[in-house]
């Protein structure tokens, strides 16, 4: 019963009832479109984009990349 209420509860509400619901589903509706395509809306999606991370695309794994010459190799894992 709880579902089917939930899926369309326009059958079990009176008229106020009715009216104060599309009228909160109108108001949501105008501020979503305020907020979704306002003049900032394209620069704060931008901003929310992930950043791309300093490691991607290096390349492949080389001899040149152990540096070698700061860190002496002792054999120990360790």
């Amino acid at each position: 019963m709880l579902r089917g209420f939930v899926e369309d509860p326009f059958p079990v509400l009176s008229k106020e009832e009715k009216a104060k619901m599309t009228a909160a589903h109108a108001a949501l509706s105008r501020k979503f479109d305020e907020l979704a395509f306002d003049e900032s809306a394209a620069v704060r999606w931008q901003e929310a984009q992930p950043t791309e991370a300093d490691n991607i695309d290096v390349g492949s794994f080389t001899e040149t990349n152990l540096q070698n010459d700061f860190i002496q190799a002792s054999g120990n894992p360790f």
